[in-house]
């Protein structure tokens, strides 16, 4: 079993998560070659239809092998104010032991 997070560096696509851990690469415990090359096919286009068709087939068979089985799933909390200076990290974890009132 395996129990992770990973910051995104923002709002990204499936190249940041899916293609990391099922490219065929070294944390790639499964090396599904039915799964690889539809992950290298739209990591590497710009054409949007493309990509979003590889990475639909590709999800779905990652979804069917249940090499990844989501548990559950949690937001990110923030805070806004016009007079809260408050940072988010590039992690997407906010420390709020940080923040000022201006």
């Amino acid at each position: 079993m395996f129990i992770s997070t990973w910051g995104s560096y923002g709002i990204g696509d499936v190249s940041l998560s899916t293609s990391q851990f099922f490219s065929g690469n070294a944390d790639d415990l499964f090396k599904d070659q039915k799964v690889i090359p539809l992950l290298k096919a739209a990591d590497n286009s710009t054409d949007r239809a493309f990509r979003q068709a590889n990475y639909r087939e590709a999800l779905e068979r990652i979804a069917e092998q249940a090499y990844w089985v989501p548990l559950w799933t949690y937001s990110i909390n923030s805070a806004h104010h016009k007079d809260l200076q408050v940072t988010v990290d590039p992690d997407e974890f906010v420390r709020f032991y940080s923040a000022r009132w201006k």
